[in-house]
Order: C-alpha cells, then sequence, then structure tokens
C-alpha cells in the first residue's frame, strides 16, 4: 500500500471517529510540554478546553493554565457528566499507554468519548491545509518527506525517516550555504550554545556581515557568550560582527515565562502564562530589534517559530530573507507556518528536509 494511501485511509477512520462527538471539548491528558502545546494550539483555534488530566498526584485540582484545572485521570472521567474528545498531548513513547488508559476507564465507567494522540486529532482536522502546503513544495524530495512525515505522525511509528534523513540541518540546500556573501546579515532563533553558530561561519567561509544570536535560557546564553568570543578570537573578526542577545523571539516585546527543558535546557519553552517553576524572561521581535536587512533567519524555538514569523514580518516582506524554520514541535506547525510564510511573500521556493531519525528536526526552506 502506498503512502497517500495509507494517509488517506487514516484520516477517514480518524474523521469518522471525531464526527460522532464534533460539538464536544476537548480534554488535554498531559500537562508537561506536550500538553502545554495542545493548550496553545486548541486556545488559538477556538477549542473549547474542558480541562486537563495527569497522572501526577501533585498536578490534582491545581490550575494548569487559564483558570483550567487538571484532575487524576480516573476521577475525571469517572464523573464526567457529557462526552469530551481526550487528547494524549505526552511523549510519542507514552501515547499508547495513555490512550490505552483512558479507553479503559471510558469503558469501566460507561463513558462516552473519542481518545486521539495530539497529531492525530490536529493532522486529521486540518487536512486540507496540509494537502495544499504539500503543493507549496518545490521538489520531489519535499513532497516525499511531507508524506513520510504525516504518515509517521498518525501511526506513531519511526520506520519511515531512515528513507527521508539528510544529514546537514539548515546548510544542506545549495541556497542556504553560499561563501563569500561579505555583507550578509543573518539571524539566528534559538541559538542554544552556539552549534549553528559555528556551522554557519564554516558554510559562509567566515565572510559576513553580522549575527544576531538570539537565546533566552541563561545556561545556554553563557555557553553561546563563550563560543561568541573564543570565534572572534581565533577569526579575527570584529566585536560586534556577532551580538549575542539574552532573548527570546517572539511577534511582540514583553516579558513571559520560560519552563526550562526536562531532559536539557535546548528543550525549554517560552510560556504566555506562568506555572509553577517557570521563570521570567524577555522576549523581542525581529522587526523591532534589528534595523535594516537581514539575509538569513534560522528558527528552532520549541514552538514559538510562528510567533517569531509574525514579529519579522516587516523584514520578510520587505528584504524576503533566506528562512530555515523548524516545524516539528507542534503538528499545527506542519501547516500553519508554510502557509503564514506563503501569505507574506507568494513567489517564495519551498522545499522540506528531515534531520533526524526521529520525530524532531523537520525543517522548512523558504528562498527567493
Amino acid at each position: 500500500m502506498n503512502i497517500k494511501k495509507r494517509i488517506n485511509d487514516n484520516i477517514k477512520k480518524l474523521n469518522r471517529e471525531c464526527g460522532q462527538y464534533k460539538n464536544s471539548s476537548v480534554v488535554i491528558f498531559g500537562t508537561a510540554s506536550c500538553g502545554n502545546m495542545a493548550y496553545e494550539t486548541f486556545k488559538s483555534s477556538g477549542e473549547k478546553i474542558e480541562a486537563f488530566i495527569d497522572n501526577n498526584q501533585e498536578k490534582n485540582n491545581r490550575i494548569i493554565a487559564d483558570n483550567i484545572k487538571c484532575y487524576l485521570p480516573e476521577k475525571f472521567i469517572s464523573e464526567a457528566a457529557e462526552p469530551f474528545i481526550y487528547i494524549i498531548a505526552a511523549g510519542n513513547h507514552l501515547y499508547d499507554i495513555l490512550k490505552k488508559q483512558v479507553k479503559d476507564l471510558l469503558e469501566k465507567y460507561n463513558k462516552k468519548g473519542a481518545v486521539f494522540t495530539f497529531n492525530e486529532y490536529v493532522i486529521s482536522q486540518n487536512f486540507d491545509r496540509i494537502r495544499n502546503v504539500y503543493k507549496y513544495l518545490s521538489d520531489e524530495k519535499s513532497k516525499q518527506t511531507y508524506e513520510q512525515i504525516i504518515l509517521a505522525r498518525l501511526l506513531n511509528c519511526t520506520d519511515g525517516f531512515k528513507d527521508i534523513f539528510e544529514p546537514v540541518q539548515y546548510f544542506c540546500l545549495p541556497e542556504f550555504c553560499q561563501s563569500g556573501m561579505a555583507d550578509e546579515i543573518f539571524a539566528d532563533c534559538g541559538a542554544y550554545v552556539g552549534d549553528t553558530l559555528e556551522k554557519y561561519l564554516f558554510y559562509c567561509g567566515y565572510l559576513f556581515k553580522k549575527i544576531y544570536a538570539f537565546e533566552p535560557v541563561e545556561q545556554a546564553f553563557q555557553a553561546l557568550s563563550t563560543r561568541a568570543a573564543r570565534l572572534k578570537k581565533e577569526w579575527g573578526l570584529k566585536d560586534d560582527q556577532i551580538e549575542c542577545i539574552n532573548k527570546g523571539v517572539g511577534d511582540i516585546d514583553k516579558k513571559l515565562y520560560l519552563a526550562e527543558g526536562t531532559i536539557d535546557i535546548g528543550g525549554s519553552l517560552i510560556k504566555e502564562s506562568y506555572s509553577d517553576g517557570n521563570s521570567e524572561c524577555e522576549v523581542c521581535s525581529i522587526d523591532k530589534t534589528i534595523d535594516g536587512k537581514i539575509d538569513f533567519i534560522k528558527a528552532d524555538i520549541e514552538g514559538y517559530e510562528l510567533k517569531m514569523l509574525k514579529g519579522a514580518e516587516k523584514h520578510i516582506k520587505t528584504y524576503k530573507p533566506k528562512i530555515a524554520v523548524c516545524i516539528y514541535h507542534s503538528p499545527s506547525d506542519l501547516f500553519t507556518i508554510a502557509e503564514y510564510i506563503k501569505k507574506l511573500v507568494p513567489e517564495y521556493k519551498m522545499k522540506l528536509r528531515h534531520h533526524s531519525t526521529c520525530f524532531y528536526e523537520s525543517v522548512l526552506y523558504c528562498y527567493i
């Protein structure tokens, strides 16, 4: 069975299941980073969110976001007075376990409801938009990559990623690794510890005008600053050629909250609302921060990419920079980011590459 048919068969099945509960509110299973992304996705799309559920006893009866409480799954389902759509928003390795838990509880208490993974629900409910983005892609490899990513997320299976794996991230296309561009200005959004910054210097042949490196996490920012200082010294760069900025990048300048990653600091999330353990962070927009042109924008900012693009609208419309933007953090990124960029600059060519053998590191490349 080919990939297109497998995708279409899964979408039809999911839509049949969802159609029975089309007026039901959503309950999000998970309160960590995936749960937060699901919440932000559903909030922006106008879904009614009834509650969070989580197996963590410490989260029980606590407000998670915007006065929406969290409950233990059994307590919530046993007392549910109406059918809900339960969305599993946790690590992919937990999808099957948590889906079974909810289905077993629905059966135990004779309750009605539908259970979907975050990926299944968002992709099936927005499949027409995904079809449209597929048409934007300008080469066959991009289309094959997109199909494989969609199928993998629907089936929660990474087997196909080995067939589309591209090892060189951000600089795999000729248009993104041109050397000798002595007047190029590069904006590295989510610079982390400077790993991409150093690769950029290698691929540009150490000829560039300016780098703006944005990183909101203090520990990562210190490592970034140390690396930038070393590179300036080693390559005889002017001190102002690399500017490290201890801020996140979004749609407007404001103070928000930072939830640091539980596995590593690279997975830290910018959040609109406060939760216990969060710290304050500053967020800025490219349009307000950078005067004049930008030639290349790279962004890997843990689900905040669309807001970054909105805050760079004037630069994108005016200067039409190359853009290498991650679209893997939320399933909605698979269509909303391409849609927004295409709306700003319809003439952009778009290519998609996947740079891992798991669900991470899908990058959309846009250029004139």
